[in-house]
Parts: structure tokens; sequence; C-alpha cells
């Protein structure tokens, strides 16, 4: 069995070093410093905070205006879907990428946020306005809105987990408009000059 070391001040205020075993309770440590128990041992801080990454969930909401036309809303859910999908073949991790809709058309952002506190359990979640520009919608428009849903699940009481859940508050942010990556925005017109020149289709 392992062992640690912890330091011990004597009565007259002399510090000693000594080695305990992992099982013996030191009560100079935090109580979180026991989280299965005293008679499991200290956790490492290492250990707490692989733990406290490995239950971090971290959830994407892809916020676009919404349209009358149902296949322009079906686009954005698809690229959230294999964003996801991307996300978890790079990174070996886990990210629940959801779509929302800003009007016109559901979810919209209260509804996909509650969806991902209750049904995805994540515990923070970035918003991205996907908006090829940083006008009155992306920087007015929809941050107002979540600031709204932010409240309304406050009140909800959505925003804070249980002790089943290990506790902590759901972090919600948000992104710039997705046109404010200027060098990416820029690789994609490229693209599509180039796909358009050497198909010679107008699409």
């Amino acid at each position: 069995m392992s062992s640690s070391l912890f330091t011990i001040i004597d009565n007259d205020g002399a510090v000693a070093t000594a080695a305990s075993n992992d099982s013996v309770f030191d009560p100079l440590l935090s109580p979180h410093a026991y989280p299965y128990g005293t008679d499991a041992g200290p956790q490492n801080l290492l250990q707490q905070q692989q733990a406290t990454a490995n239950t971090k969930t971290i959830g994407i909401l892809l916020i676009d205006h919404g349209s009358k036309r149902e296949e322009s809303n079906q686009h954005l859910h698809f690229i959230a879907q294999t964003y996801e999908a991307s996300i978890i073949q790079r990174d070996a991790t886990t990210a629940m990428v959801r779509a929302a809709h800003m009007e016109i058309a559901e979810p919209n952002i209260l509804t996909s946020l509650r969806n991902m506190i209750i049904n995805d359990k994540v515990t923070e979640i970035v918003c991205v306005p996907y908006f090829l520009s940083p006008g009155k919608h992306s920087t007015v428009d929809v941050p107002n809105l979540i600031a709204e849903a932010k409240l309304s699940l406050e009140e909800e009481g959505l925003l804070h987990h249980d002790e089943n859940d290990g506790g902590g508050f759901v972090n919600i942010l948000t992104s710039q408009a997705l046109g404010t990556q200027l060098e990416f925005m820029l690789g994609g017109v490229d693209e599509l000059v180039n796909l358009t020149l050497k198909d010679g289709v107008d699409n």
C-alpha cells in the first residue's frame, strides 16, 4: 500500500514530516479529501481534479434566426449533429451539441436550454450565434433572449445541480457570432469560389 507525507506541528512549534498510510485518517485534511469516507483514505488533489473534470458535461447550443422553410431549420440541426460527432472523433470526449432558433421556428432558445439541462445533464453551456455578421440579431437580440432564458431557468430552479449531480451551478456562456471568425469565413468563401469554378455550374 502506498504512503503519503503530511506535516505535523508539535507543541513546541517545530515542524516534522511523517509518513502516513493512505488509509489513516488525517484530521488536518479537509473533509473533501475523503469523498468515499475516512475508511477509504484520502483522495489526492490530482484525483479530485480529475474526478471534477470527468463530471463536467459541456453543452453547445447553435442559434440561428429561424425560418418558415423547414429545410433551413433542419439544416442547423444536421450541423449540430455533425459537429457533435466530429468532437467525439477528434477529442474522444462527449459534448452535447444542439440547435435552437431565435424566432419563427421551434425549438426556441429557452426550450433548448431547458432540455439540455434536464435531459442532457450538462453542467456548462456555450451558446453560439450562428450568424454571418455581428448585426443586431447576434449582438443584441440573441444575448437578450439568452439572458431572459437564464432568468426563467433560475426561477424554475434548474441552474443549480442537486447533491446527486455533484452540486454546483450551470454556467451559460455566449460566444461571438460565427461570422466574426474572419480567417475561417474567408477560407469557406475561397473554397466555394474554387468549387464553383471547377464545376462550372451556376447554383
